[in-house]
């Protein structure tokens, strides 16, 4: 496949949270999207964490009740329909990707694009091995933490060179940028967008703007999947940022500044369905292109 033109130059139509970051003293501003009371929190680790619960490479979050979204009135209207408006969710429980696919520090970004397609058959790999896409609540509340913050690493500002600048072709390999980590410790948001399972919760206010009079949805694909969450671009179509959402069906193409990561039930998994799934991952890293890795 030849690689198309990122989407954000095109334009469609319109608790006890274990905060999993390393070091000890470090300093963590706090507070919610859209006020600027942030504050400081001492993020501190030794030899009290818990034990792993959780497949290799991914970070387990506590069971909450938290309001994530976005609250400014003035945002939610220039990106109406692409964007998600503050709102009460509950999360169980769960186990989060630290990185996009392929998940490994150091391994090189996919080279070609995601279209639904290839998500189609990515998240059936990933059940296979006792993963799944990830829900847009998942995501939502791994990048913007208890606070909600509206950006991985800031609760309302982009900040230039937290995260690598650019999401077609990024300058450094996953974890390449130690400050595009978000509260919980989940790296690498806001380089490129990722694909989505579009969960009840996420999905309520975006149906009913999306809702034709006969009761249908013009939602590409019917409301399955969404494109959540901001890039390394700030002139999307969409919010940039954790709040941002768009759509893709089956007849569009794919993009290439757009990732995938997983999630899995809390619970350690046997030692030979890690291996295998770490074995998935070095083939990608050795060749970073989907049309090789899902033919």
């Amino acid at each position: 496949m030849t690689p198309s033109l990122p989407r954000s130059w095109a334009r469609p139509v319109p608790l006890a949270l274990a905060i999993l970051l390393s070091g000890c003293g470090e300093e963590l501003k706090t507070g919610s999207a859209g006020s600027d009371d942030g504050e400081t929190a001492e993020i501190t680790g030794g030899d009290d964490s818990p034990p792993p619960n959780c497949p290799v490479g991914m970070i387990e979050l506590d069971a909450i009740n938290v309001s994530l979204g976005e609250a400014d009135p003035a945002r939610i209207e220039a990106y109406q329909g692409q964007i998600l408006a503050a709102r009460g969710y509950k999360l169980e429980a769960y186990c989060i990707d630290e990185l996009p696919f392929p998940g490994k520090r150091g391994a090189p970004w996919p080279t070609d694009e995601l279209d639904w397609q290839t998500v189609e058959d990515f998240a059936a790999l990933a059940e296979a091995h006792g993963r799944r896409l990830c829900t847009v609540a998942e995501l939502l509340y791994a990048a913007a933490g208890p606070n909600n913050w509206r950006y991985p690493y800031d609760p309302t500002s982009h900040i230039e060179g937290h995260c690598d600048p650019s999401d077609v072709t990024p300058t450094e390999n996953l974890a390449g940028y130690a400050t595009c980590t978000s509260p919980l410790g989940v790296r690498d948001f806001m380089v490129r967008s990722t694909w989505a399972v579009l969960d009840d919760q996420s999905g309520e206010d975006l149906r009913a703007f999306y809702e034709t009079t006969d009761g249908g949805t013009l939602i590409p694909g019917g409301g399955v999947y969404a494109v959540w969450g901001g890039s390394a671009s700030q002139s999307t179509f969409y919010a940039p940022d954790n709040f941002g959402m768009h759509f893709y069906g089956p007849d569009d193409p794919g993009y290439i500044n757009e990732s995938v990561r997983t999630c899995a039930p809390v619970g350690v998994p046997p030692e030979e369905t890690d291996a295998a799934w770490e074995a998935l991952q070095d083939q990608f890293a050795a060749d970073p292109r989907w049309a090789a890795f899902l033919p």
